[in-house]
């Protein structure tokens, strides 16, 4: 149910749009137009140096930053250069591997994913990686048993078949 039936007209005239202080002579005028400008000319300035304090601030930040990663060891900078380009902290922070699990790792993630890791820098960062982030004793057994099956198995295969045709 509706309170009022009909549509509301507007009860305001033209009159009640002017504010009755008019600018009645040219001197008032240009006094005005004097406070627009020097008040246009005080949000300008606060508006420049804003952006130089935020320019300031972000410099500052990265220098910071370079300073902090210049710190840090070769291999957690290889790293982090190479690997959080395409993987979250958070993804490397929960892997674990021996070093010839990250090693396996860096060079399948090089050839197959054509990751852009040159060769010289494989080293450092599977040192980090093995060092930092590397496997429990189990995880390292079963790496390293893994490993020595997919050599050993066709390497003793092959020994088997010269000693057959012997």
């Amino acid at each position: 149910m509706l309170l009022w039936p009909l549509p509301l007209a507007a009860e305001l005239s033209s009159d009640d749009y002017h504010s009755g202080a008019a600018i009645r002579s040219e001197a008032e005028r240009q006094q005005v137009q004097a406070l627009i400008e020097e008040a246009r000319a005080r949000e300008a300035e606060r508006a420049r140096q804003r952006a130089a304090a935020e320019h300031a601030a972000a410099a500052e930040q990265a220098a910071a930053a370079a300073t902090a990663m210049a710190r840090r060891p070769r291999g957690e900078h290889l790293v982090t250069v190479h690997c959080s380009g395409c993987h979250p902290p958070e993804r490397l922070a929960l892997a674990r591997h021996s070093h010839l699990g990250w090693g396996l790792t860096l060079l399948r993630m090089r050839l197959l994913h054509r990751a852009p890791v040159p060769l010289a820098d494989l080293a450092p960062m599977i040192g980090h990686l093995g060092h930092v982030q590397g496997a429990s004793a189990l995880r390292l057994t079963l790496e390293y048993g893994l490993a020595a099956l997919a050599l050993g198995l066709p390497a003793g295969w092959l020994w088997r078949r010269r000693q057959r045709r012997r």
